[in-house]
This record gives structure tokens, sequence and C-alpha cells, in this order.
């Protein structure tokens, strides 16, 4: 994850770019290496090292995935994250 980029889209989509790759015109490789597909709603949050990405979306829940073990885990929030309390 060192020497790459990640990109949100309003779809929930999140992707993962090869930045060495984008960066040498000779490289043959794909620039996308995946795109992360678990989010209904739109991707508003994002963390991530070398080993997991977490992010959180408007479909109230937080994925964390994990790339050793190649599978996220979901949590749904115990309350919408857009309601509002009185």
């Amino acid at each position: 994850m060192l020497n790459d980029v990640l990109c949100l889209d309003f779809l929930g989509k999140i992707k993962v770019w090869d930045l060495v790759a984008a960066l040498d015109p000779r490289s043959q490789t794909p620039l996308c290496i995946r795109t992360l597909t678990e989010h209904t709603g739109r991707v508003f949050r994002l963390q991530f090292d070398e080993f997991q990405i977490i992010s959180s979306s408007h479909d109230d829940t937080i994925l964390c995935f994990n790339f050793l073990n190649d599978s996220p885990s979901i949590e749904r929030s115990p309350t919408p994250m857009n309601s509002s309390t009185s």
C-alpha cells in the first residue's frame, strides 16, 4: 500500500491504484490494482496503512479491508450515522 493511491466515488467504490506504474510510461502493469465494492452508499471517510483500509459510508457501515486475509469485515453502526439527537 505504500506505493498505491486510493480513490473514492459517489457510488461507494474504493479503487486502489498503482502509483509507481502510473508514473512509469513504460509500465505494462494495470494501473487499477483492485476495486472494493462492498459499500452501497457514498464513502465519506477513509483511513489506511500498508495492511488495511478502514472506510465508513452513508450506508451506515464501517468496513475494514485487511490485505493479509483478503476479506472485509463489516460493522454496522448501532444508530444511523446521519440521525440527529434532540
